[in-house]
């Protein structure tokens, strides 16, 4: 083969393949791709912003820094290098919250909802900083579900009194 021969027949390919390709899509089935603005920043992170890690804890991410020191079925706590501020900011992004208790070395989420939780579970979440180690403690403080059904009597005696509200014989209680 010539040197010119190979590149006419790389040329020509190209084009088969790109006419082929062309004529297989419909506007039916035609996909329109949109690419971010050169000037979108989707990659950057913002202030006090962390980074989210890759392990999870009740639906929530990690962040970068912290690390699970304990897990348990209704508890957790996180220890790390984070600055508390950003890992409360962290926590705000992925939590409901009615109210927030900021002190001098303490943050605490005394009830919030995960987003995205289908249980509607509670936690609490606290954080704090002793020197340089940043702790976080998670706890579900949901409660049990009310059981259905039960008469005004056996409720009485589940909680262990009697119906005018005094202590049953604890030996008696069931």
């Amino acid at each position: 083969m010539r040197p010119g021969r190979c590149s006419r027949l790389g040329i020509g390919g190209l084009v088969l393949g790109l006419t082929l390709l062309s004529s297989c899509t419909s506007e039916k089935n035609a996909t329109l791709i949109l690419l971010p603005s050169p000037t979108a920043t989707l990659d950057r992170l913002q202030g006090d912003e962390v980074l989210p890690g890759r392990e999870m804890i009740f639906g929530i991410e990690v962040p970068r820094g912290l690390r699970i020191a304990a897990r348990f079925a209704d508890s957790a706590q996180l220890t790390g290098q984070g600055e508390p501020e950003a890992v409360a900011n962290h926590f705000r992004g992925h939590v409901l919250a009615e109210h927030v208790e900021i002190g001098a070395n303490r943050t605490i989420f005394p009830r919030v909802y995960v987003k995205g939780d289908k249980k509607k579970r509670i936690y609490r979440i606290e954080i704090h900083r002793s020197r340089n180690l940043t702790t976080v403690n998670i706890r579900d403080i949901t409660p049990p579900p009310v059981p259905q059904g039960l008469s005004e009597k056996e409720r009485w005696e589940r909680a262990g009194r009697s119906p005018d509200g005094s202590l049953k014989d604890p030996l008696k209680a069931q």
